[in-house]
C-alpha cells in the first residue's frame, strides 16, 4: 500500500484507478505499464489516510484504490530513479520494497526476502555496505558525513528496456532509470541543509542529475535524539526543524524531481509531539496545494506531495494494540 500511494501521486494529487488489470494476475498489460511509466491518471480524487480501515493487524484501502501487485511496483519503478532519504523506519520501507520487487518468483514472496535482518539492517553492524559503488550515479563518491551511507541499487530492466549496443554507447547517466537508492539522515536539519534550493548547493544540483523522485522519511530521531537539535541553537524544537524541511524539499521539487514526505509513525513514547509532527505536515500540504489553486505565488504548484503513514498506523501504535518493532 506504501508504493500504491507512491505511485498514484503526481502534482499535488492522490491518484486512484489508475490502470486496469488483466484476468491474468501475473501479467501485465502493455496499457497498465503505459499507464504506470508515465503516472498518466484516468480518474483521481483525494484520498485521505483516515478513508483507510483497520481490520485487525490487516489494513484496507476505501473502494477504488487499487491493490498494487509487485510485478506491477517493479513495472514502475523500473521507470523512475527513486532516492530514499530517512531514518531506520525508512530504510526498512525501502529494504522491503526492493526485496519484493527482487524475489525470484514474485507470486511467491518468502518472508525472509522482504523481513529479515541482514535485508532490513543493512549497512548496520556487520552488514555494512557505507557508500554507493556505482560510478554511475553522480553523488558516487561524495565525502561527505552525510554520505557515509549511502545504499545504490538498480532494478531488473524488462526486456523492452534494454539497450542495444548503440544505445548504451550513446547514453547518458541522466537518461538511465531503474535507480532505486537509499541515504540515511535521520535528522529533519540535515535534510534541510542538503536539500536547500540554490545555485550553489552542489549536492542538490547532483541529486538531481540522478533522480526523478525523493521519498523522505524522518521524525522518530526528531524527539530525544540530541544529533537532531540545531548546532547553533539548541532551543529550535522539533516543529521548527519541521517546517524548515518542509520548506527546502518543497522549494527543491520541480517538473522534473518529484518529493514525496512521509510523516513519522509513533515510538513507544511521546504520542503527542507525534501527532503534533503530523499535524504540521498536513496543514503544511494544504496551505501549499490552497495557495498553488489560487495562484497567490509564484513556484506555489510544484511537484511535492505528503503520504500520511503516521495517521495511518496510529491505530495501532498505542497500548496493547500496538504493533511492534520497525
Amino acid at each position: 500500500s506504501f508504493a500504491a500511494i507512491i505511485i498514484s501521486v503526481n502534482n499535488l494529487q492522490l491518484v486512484t484507478n489508475v490502470f486496469s488489470l488483466d484476468e491474468d494476475p501475473n501479467h501485465l498489460n502493455p496499457n497498465t505499464a503505459d499507464a504506470l511509466a508515465s503516472a498518466q491518471i484516468s480518474e483521481s480524487k483525494s484520498v485521505d489516510a483516515l478513508d483507510y480501515a483497520w481490520i485487525g493487524m490487516n489494513w484496507v484501502p476505501p473502494k477504488g484504490v487499487p491493490i498494487v501487485r509487485p510485478s506491477e511496483m517493479l513495472e514502475y519503478f523500473r521507470h523512475r530513479n527513486v532516492l530514499f532519504i530517512g531514518d531506520s523506519l525508512m530504510k526498512r520501507a525501502y529494504a522491503t520494497l526492493y526485496g519484493m520487487m527482487t524475489a525470484p518468483d514474485l507470486t511467491d514472496i518468502k518472508p525472509s526476502l522482504v523481513d529479515s535482518y541482514p535485508v532490513i539492517n543493512f549497512n548496520k553492524g556487520k552488514n555494512l555496505t557505507l557508500t554507493c559503488k556505482l560510478k554511475d550515479r553522480s553523488t558516487h563518491g561524495i565525502m561527505l558525513e552525510a554520505f557515509r551511507f549511502h545504499e545504490c541499487r538498480d532494478l531488473p530492466a524488462g526486456e523492452s528496456d534494454l539497450p542495444t549496443n548503440k544505445q548504451s554507447e550513446n547514453s547518458t547517466a541522466t537518461e538511465k532509470k531503474g535507480r532505486f537508492d537509499h541515504l540515511f539522515l535521520p535528522c529533519y536539519r540535515t535534510a534541510a541543509y542538503y536539500l536547500r534550493p540554490g545555485e550553489d548547493n552542489e549536492i542538490l544540483r547532483r541529486i538531481r542529475e540522478d533522480y526523478d523522485l525523493i521519498v523522505i522519511g524522518q521524525g522518530a530521531w526528531e524527539i530525544g535524539e540530541p544529533e537532531c537539535l540545531m548546532p547553533n541553537d539548541k532551543k529550535v524544537q522539533a516543529p521548527e526543524r519541521l517546517v524548515s524541511v518542509l520548506k527546502s524539499t518543497h522549494a527543491a521539487s520541480s517538473p522534473d524531481l518529484q518529493v514525496l514526505f512521509r510523516t513519522s509513525g509513533f515510538s513507544a513514547h511521546s504520542h503527542n509531539t507525534t501527532r503534533k509532527l503530523i499535524e504540521i505536515t498536513n496543514s503544511f500540504y494544504r496551505n501549499v496545494t490552497q495557495s498553488a489553486g489560487r495562484g497567490e505565488f509564484e513556484g506555489s504548484r510544484r511537484n511535492f506531495t505528503v503520504l500520511d503513514w503516521g495517521s495511518v498506523i496510529s491505530p495501532r501504535s498505542m497500548g496493547e494494540d500496538r504493533i511492534h518493532g520497525d
